[in-house]
């Protein structure tokens, strides 16, 4: 009997493979070529074979001349002669039995035999049922999965919008963290802060009477981050180191509304 293919895991055979010419098949499997290609030295296998070769071999299975690197040693056969002969092979589907299939239309004939093995249309919502093309139909008819369908896409449905919901309020838990977190810095240790100075220059570690304190760094309550003086939004008038101060770019997250309105007031006073 006819040697199956190896692509197509032997769901097709050879309907007169003695009466193939010897020129078109591989020496290593004695098959007809499957993806010829052509070593350096002009002989020539089924790109899977000589591939499994040359991983275990460095030479050529008939000539033995030898090679060093695999990926500089073949190229594929791109001669439509070659290759057309190759594909008005004749052969036999071994699912349904149909006879003189050419070998380069047996892919479309596969995508359409009544015996090929199919899954279960519900097979994502693990039906196991494996069966001929020819009674998916049938079987798809008193498939319990595939009657309970309707609810398993309805509980994906409520189940997606769940997600989308959760993922919204995770949004809004952490912006409101952020709030509560920007409020205690705010209100550090009962002292609220201010943008400017409420006390005597000489009472505030963030006043800006010397301009030497611009080259000073303090650190964002908020972010913990190293700012200029310049850069500080808000503060509380002490000399306690203790108490601290909110930059720029925690002022502003916090409120931005408020940052534009302001900067539409100004250009109405202009």
């Amino acid at each position: 009997m006819a040697t199956a293919s190896k692509s197509l895991m032997n769901t097709y055979e050879y309907m007169n493979e003695s009466a193939i010419d010897k020129e078109l098949k591989c020496t290593i499997c004695t098959e007809p070529f499957l993806k010829p290609v052509s070593l350096s030295c002009q002989h020539t296998f089924c790109c899977e074979c000589i591939e499994q070769w040359l991983d275990k071999n460095c030479s050529c299975p008939i000539c033995r001349e030898c090679f060093h690197l695999k990926e500089e040693t073949y190229s594929p056969i791109n001669t439509q002669i070659v290759n057309n002969q190759l594909d008005r092979l004749l052969v036999r589907c071994n699912q349904c039995q149909q006879e003189n299939i050419a070998r380069g239309n047996f892919r479309d004939h596969e995508s359409k035999c009544t015996k090929k093995l199919v899954a279960c249309s519900a097979a994502d919502i693990h039906c196991l049922w494996r069966g001929p093309r020819d009674e998916q139909e049938l079987h798809v008819k008193t498939c319990v999965f595939q009657q309970v369908r309707p609810i398993v896409d309805h509980l994906q449905i409520q189940l997606d919008s769940s997600l989308k919901i959760q993922e919204k309020l995770e949004e809004k838990l952490e912006k409101q963290s952020n709030d509560i977190e920007f409020l205690f810095a705010f209100i550090n240790q009962g002292h609220t802060m201010n943008k400017e100075c409420t006390k005597l220059h000489g009472r505030c570690q963030y006043a800006l009477r010397y301009p030497n304190k611009n080259k000073l760094q303090f650190e964002c309550t908020v972010c913990k981050s190293a700012i200029r003086r310049r850069h500080v939004a808000l503060h509380t008038c002490s000399l306690n180191d203790l108490i601290q101060c909110i930059c720029e770019s925690c002022y502003e997250k916090q409120y931005p509304i408020l940052e534009e309105d302001e900067e539409e007031d100004d250009d109405d006073n202009c």
